[in-house]
């Protein structure tokens, strides 16, 4: 289940994302200048005071970073208190996850509210370390979490139950997706084949002296 976050949480966290991204442009020049001196250095030595810049503007970025989640938790929490107390009673009471589901989260996919949620596997890249940190506490299908906070938003999670080990079958909605991903990737391969082609037949010629009117 997915809970937004109140306004008042994304007004309250303007200086912080500030900082982040602040932090992350001065990351992302360090990481040139590393990039650059590795280019034209002749040894490792002439990398060694970039890189301590870059090691640096990385730690002040994971600073900035936590100083932002903390602040997002202090102010999110409180705010929503109400709404998470009304669904903790709720599933207390035995009432069937997918109709507190429906009722709650502001995740309307299909797969979500119809399907029976999403399969997270514990080495998956497509959620964030916070999120996959508290489906790892789940021990049991009918656990519940306590309120996680990701960039996406709130997460209450629900273990529905396992799936099975295997190879998986593909339903034809899958498999269809799948083609065409494959297709949109060759057809991107081609084009990029062509425009090499075409380029290679190109005959440019460079005039310095019109750079002088």
């Amino acid at each position: 289940m997915l809970l937004a976050y109140p306004d008042e949480v994304t007004r309250g966290l303007r200086n912080e994302n500030a900082h982040v991204n602040e932090a992350a442009r001065v990351v992302a020049e360090a990481v040139q200048k590393v990039t650059e001196a590795a280019l034209s250095g002749d040894s490792w030595d002439d990398v060694a005071e970039p890189r301590a810049e870059y090691d640096e503007a990385l730690e002040a970025l994971k600073s900035a970073q936590q100083a932002y989640t903390e602040k997002r938790k202090a102010l999110a929490l409180p705010l929503l208190r109400e709404t998470v107390d009304a669904i903790n009673a709720e599933i207390d009471a035995g009432i069937d996850f997918n109709s507190i589901i429906n009722k709650y989260s502001t995740d309307k996919n299909e797969q979500n509210l119809d399907k029976g949620g999403y399969p997270v596997h514990p080495d998956s890249k497509n959620w964030p370390g916070e999120f996959l940190e508290a489906v790892g506490k789940l021990e049991k299908p009918g656990d519940t979490s306590g309120p996680v906070l990701t960039d996406m938003g709130i997460h209450i999670l629900y273990y529905a139950s396992d799936i099975p080990e295997g190879p998986h079958e593909l339903t034809a909605e899958e498999r269809s997706a799948l083609n065409a991903s494959a297709l949109y990737y060759y057809q991107t391969l081609e084009l990029e084949k062509q425009m090499e082609d075409w380029m290679d037949e190109y005959e440019i010629e460079t005039h310095p002296e019109l750079l002088d009117n």
